[in-house]
């Protein structure tokens, strides 16, 4: 007996549910330098002068494109499966035949001898085979509409992931060829964004330097209107004249509380990876052209700090620096607690 081929389950569902999760981390740093400068007034400047790659700005343009592709019912491309062949209706109607002629003898034995003898009624079971076949016309009407309420239901569901990729860069349709433009000219509004250009397939060449007080929190980067995703720079200000600073955007093993979610954003961006292309590549593929150095100086005290060496002093003051590759990308993030003089 032939049976029905079964579908495997496409491997584009990954590739999905990886663009769905772009909203909760989806930028990595290129090659850059980072820089902050804490004083013991609370003072404070941070710069960033390098590359930011928005992980999936792509594969979100690809998706947009197929999101308006029209799929044509081909009805010479179907196969049915399941009807008995010709020789088996051929062994179904020679049974029936016989079970006729032996009721018909059966009939005629009862009134000259009696009760007749039991019937065996044979059946055409072991004769039924099942194969491929030709569609009839009711079936090609059948699945003609099974797939065009498939379509209609594909399209509004694009619809709904078009809007939701959408959302992510603040209703800049990834698809469109000046969107990277649109995303610079939205940046430099912002403060602090000195100069952003585009150098396409999602890598940003960026100058940014601010400087403010350390009386409050501040994160890079952030940008309006945008889902920024997991930031590169934490500064949290804690009571007693405290800082601490935690750099999770550059490095793969995200911080610790709220930032410990990075792990599963960078298995979801891996997911997607992997389906666009065909292969199974290490998660260090995201950070391969991921390289700099951040650095932190300050005159306050450095009560902790994971570099390797510590920090050192400097004319500028006490400095800890890290220097962040596709090797070191697997370590802790960078943080450091720094208490300020009162």
């Amino acid at each position: 007996m032939k049976l029905p081929p079964i579908r495997r389950i496409s491997a584009t569902l990954l590739a999905a549910l990886g663009a769905a999760m772009l909203a909760g981390c989806f930028m990595i740093p290129g090659n850059f330098d980072a820089k902050l400068d804490l004083r013991s007034d609370g003072t404070f400047t941070y710069s960033y002068n390098g590359e930011i790659r928005f992980l999936g700005m792509t594969e979100l343009a690809q998706m947009s494109r197929n999101r308006n592709s029209v799929k044509e019912w081909d009805p010479d491309s179907q196969t049915c499966w399941g009807e008995v062949s010709v020789e088996s209706v051929e062994a179904v109607e020679a049974v029936e035949a016989v079970v006729e002629e032996d009721a018909a003898e059966a009939a005629a034995e009862r009134a000259a001898e009696g009760p007749p003898p039991p019937i065996i009624v044979a059946t055409a079971e072991d004769a039924t085979t099942y194969d491929d076949r030709e569609c009839t016309e009711e079936e090609l009407v059948e699945r003609k509409k099974t797939f065009e309420e498939g379509q209609q239901r594909a399209r509004e569901r694009q619809e709904r992931e078009a809007k939701q990729m959408q959302a992510v860069f603040g209703g800049i349709d990834p698809n469109d060829p000046s969107a990277g433009q649109q995303i610079s000219e939205r940046l430099e509004r912002q403060r602090g964004w000195n100069s952003v250009e585009y150098l396409g397939e999602g890598l940003f060449k960026v100058d940014f330097s601010i400087t403010s007080r350390i009386d409050h929190d501040f994160t890079f980067p952030t940008m309006e209107g945008m889902s920024s995703g997991q930031p590169f720079l934490y500064a949290f200000r804690r009571d007693g004249d405290t800082v601490r600073i935690e750099a999770p955007g550059f490095a793969r093993g995200g911080g610790s509380g709220a930032l410990s979610g990075g792990s599963m954003n960078w298995l979801m961006l891996a997911s997607m990876e992997r389906s666009r292309n065909s292969s199974d590549p290490d998660l260090s593929e995201l950070f391969k052209n991921t390289k700099g150095t951040f650095t932190i100086t300050t005159d306050g005290e450095i009560l902790a700090n994971n570099t390797d060496e510590g920090y050192r002093d400097t004319a500028a003051g006490r400095t800890l620096q890290w220097q962040i590759d596709s090797d070191s990308i697997d370590s802790a993030p960078p943080t450091a607690l720094i208490k300020l003089p009162q």
